[in-house]
């Protein structure tokens, strides 16, 4: 998901801290609109109305280095990298972009906290933040002080809801789909990755959206080839950010690509 003028990296520093929310992390400066006042929430899988844009929601669990504090990290020396992302957030941030194919246009919320153990006052080591996308899809980020192995690194994007045709039905009633797509162990998946998809179905009355039947399906994928992938995928490879990759995914680099060609930063 990347940056353009809101990349945060070693070689892009932003201000200390945003002068209106005043958190180090806000990865939105020029644009945030507020502070956060709203409690965190997750998506709602079954969203009533039609016109509910699609959401996300990142989650990373908090490292090793940062679990256990290592004061002479690298990730921490804000001589180096101060008011950088560095290594808190950067695949949050990376795979929503992704997820909507866009950079967000507002930052609704950042909450964050700093070490403050007199050495790291400016150093973030969690945060919270939600951002609206240019489809009027809104997009959350954790980063959470678990260990990794406590719960995978995942993402899920719930999309928003689509009328099913069914002449099944009588003329009063319809059929909607709303899914959810939860890709877990997204940092590592050339390793380990599984892919869910939820389906959920409505049969509702038209008159007044009153739910009749309700029901879920829920299929798992995995693919660690192109061929495996199947679909629009099957006869890869493929080009992305104007680079042809081989016949398996190398994920850092394929995020990379896409994450500078949706900033602008490569040509078409």
């Amino acid at each position: 998901m990347s940056y353009s003028r809101n990349h945060l990296s070693a070689t892009q520093p932003k201000p200390a801290s945003c002068s209106t929310c005043q958190n180090y992390l806000c990865p939105m400066p020029l644009s945030c609109s507020k502070p956060s006042t709203t409690a965190f929430t997750l998506p709602s899988t079954y969203s009533k109305p039609s016109s509910t844009p699609p959401t996300s929601y990142t989650c990373t669990p908090k490292p090793w280095c940062h679990a256990h504090g290592q004061q002479d990290n690298i990730g921490l020396n804000y001589s180096l990298g101060g008011g950088c992302m560095m290594m808190l957030g950067t695949y949050n941030f990376g795979l929503m972009r992704m997820v909507f194919n866009a950079a967000p246009e507002e930052c609704l919320a950042c909450d964050t906290h700093v070490h403050a153990d007199g050495m790291h006052d400016k150093c973030d080591y969690d945060f919270t933040a939600k951002f609206r996308f240019p489809n009027g899809g809104i997009g959350e980020g954790t980063y959470v002080p678990r260990p990794l192995y406590l719960e995978a690194l995942h993402a899920r994007v719930t999309h928003k809801e689509t009328i099913v045709l069914d002449a099944s039905l009588p003329a009063t009633e319809e059929k909607t789909l709303t899914r959810e797509v939860t890709l877990h162990g997204f940092m590592n998946a050339v390793i380990w990755h599984r892919i869910d998809v939820t389906d959920c179905f409505v049969i509702r009355s038209k008159a007044d959206g009153r739910p009749l039947e309700r029901w879920v399906e829920w299929k798992a994928h995995k693919a660690y080839t192109y061929r495996g992938a199947g679909g629009g995928f099957a006869d890869g490879p493929v080009r992305i950010g104007g680079c042809r990759f081989g016949t398996s995914w190398r994920s850092f680099r394929i995020r990379s690509r896409a994450a500078r060609r949706s900033s602008g930063s490569l040509g078409r």
